[in-house]
């Protein structure tokens, strides 16, 4: 709930100055930050990693985060987006083979009744181009878009958005996995 409140604080409160990065990182990513530096300073650079998995909630609490609970990607998506239905934020589906982000937008009207979500991209699988990226970049910039929903999978997912939020001024692109 902390996290939710948070993003809707941020849009409201800024304009634009700024596209923050959150990934839902689960143990699988954490892991992977502690054997790739390169990938742990990137995950240092996101405004939030939210823990994921079990795994990570039980070593910040053990750090002394006390209050932490696990924010699952999918949960925190949903949560979000049903929060959001009847605010003006829109949203942005990136990810998956093709066809798929566009189910999950008709998802998102039918089952949390969001009608905000303004576009979608299914990337290729492969490194997009920075023209590509600047290109996906001007869509969502076009389509207005609050919040970019990337579902990728980890550590493509957490790369991609970084990239990404050089090209375009959403105020959040937020990671949630596959």
């Amino acid at each position: 709930p902390s996290a939710v409140q948070h993003v809707f604080t941020t849009i409201q409160e800024t304009s634009g100055d700024e596209t923050r990065l959150i990934s839902a990182t689960g143990a699988h990513g954490m892991v992977h930050a502690q054997q790739t530096p390169e990938f742990r300073e990137l995950l240092c650079r996101f405004h939030l990693n939210l823990p994921d998995g079990k795994p990570a909630v039980w070593v910040g609490r053990w750090k002394g985060a006390k209050k932490m609970e696990r924010c699952y990607g999918p949960d925190f998506f949903a949560t979000l987006m049903k929060a959001s239905a009847d605010r003006e934020i829109s949203h942005y589906l990136c990810g998956g083979a093709e066809g798929v982000a566009d189910e999950l937008k008709k998802a998102c009207a039918s089952k949390f009744d969001n009608q905000r979500v303004v576009g979608t991209h299914c990337p290729p699988f492969r490194p997009l181009t920075e023209d590509e990226f600047a290109q996906l970049g001007r869509d969502i910039d076009a389509a207005e878009a609050d919040i970019v929903w990337i579902g990728i999978s980890t550590p493509k997912q957490e790369r991609f958005a970084a990239q990404l939020s050089e090209y375009t001024s959403a105020s959040f692109i937020i990671t949630v996995g596959a």
